[in-house]
């Protein structure tokens, strides 16, 4: 996102987030789905990612789309008519922002009114490059699925007048640099990206979602994928605190409870309560 729209993130997070995971997921299905450029429907993932690396806010979305879909029929793959090339990325980019302001007008007329219209003639910042077999894109993406703005091995002490010392590496230099914040300024950067309560960041579309089992059952056997052996985690067997024996079952105990009692029932109870009380 641009530097004029961040500031509306920051103001209404969870409507924003949602529109732009929108747009962004339908403007790859709309061009995919043309047969110019693949001619079926794709399954990708997408990854929201917040901060630089000097935990700053920087609002943007990470997806990895493999160069394989279904046909409208369901019964046949469909591929990029280029190898390593999926989309152009000045088409991608116009549609992701054509449909952000479009969901914003229509569901968010609040927030369209607070951006500048000229804003919606600007250019977004869409990167897209093949990854090969995918396995680096996902480990890299993996990394920011169960960690947060910073991680600890950054953290370098203080210094004496009390500045908190975070290194990182500037993407201008590829050199690790030492930042000193006072310790309000490195609570309020990692503050901004902190997301609403719930929000879901990671988000499945296409035959990769949880909706659509078939469809992607139906790639895997075009594909001539084998099927995935599922290991069940071996659980150690429970064993008695004092001999450490092996817990055996007998058999089970079931509760002594009576049927809940009628709402009739409940109701003369209250009412002789109420006589007895007075």
């Amino acid at each position: 996102m641009p530097q004029q729209l961040r500031r509306l993130f920051l103001h209404a997070p969870a409507a924003a987030y949602d529109a732009l995971f929108r747009a962004a997921s339908g403007a790859l299905q709309l061009i995919c789905g043309k047969p110019t450029h693949m001619g079926g429907q794709p399954g990708y993932m997408v990854m929201l990612h917040t901060w630089t690396r000097e935990m700053l806010f920087h609002p943007h979305l990470h997806m990895i789309v493999p160069a394989v879909g279904l046909d409208s029929s369901g019964c046949a793959l469909v591929h990029p008519r280029y190898k390593g090339y999926l989309v152009p990325h000045a088409l991608l980019a116009k549609e992701v922002r054509d449909q952000f302001s479009s969901l914003l007008l229509t569901g968010h007329r609040a927030l369209y009114d607070q951006v500048d219209p000229e804003i919606w003639k600007m250019d977004l910042n869409v990167n897209c490059q093949p990854v090969g077999s995918g396995k680096t894109a996902l480990r890299y993406v993996a990394t920011y699925v169960a960690k947060s703005a910073f991680n600890e091995t950054r953290l370098d002490g203080y210094t004496p007048d009390g500045r908190i010392k975070l290194w990182c590496t500037l993407s201008k230099d590829k050199r690790r640099h030492c930042l000193k914040l006072k310790p309000t300024e490195f609570i309020r950067r990692w503050l901004l990206h902190v997301l609403p309560r719930r929000f879901v960041r990671l988000r499945y579309y296409g035959f990769l979602s949880a909706a659509a089992k078939k469809a992607f059952a139906r790639v895997r056997f075009l594909l001539g994928a084998k099927a995935v052996p599922v290991e069940m985690p071996y659980l150690p067997p429970m064993c008695c605190a004092k001999c450490e024996g092996e817990l055996v079952r007998i058999q089970k105990i079931h509760p002594a409870r009576g049927p809940p009692l009628s709402l009739g029932l409940i109701h003369q109870a209250i009412i002789s309560r109420k006589k007895y009380v007075s």
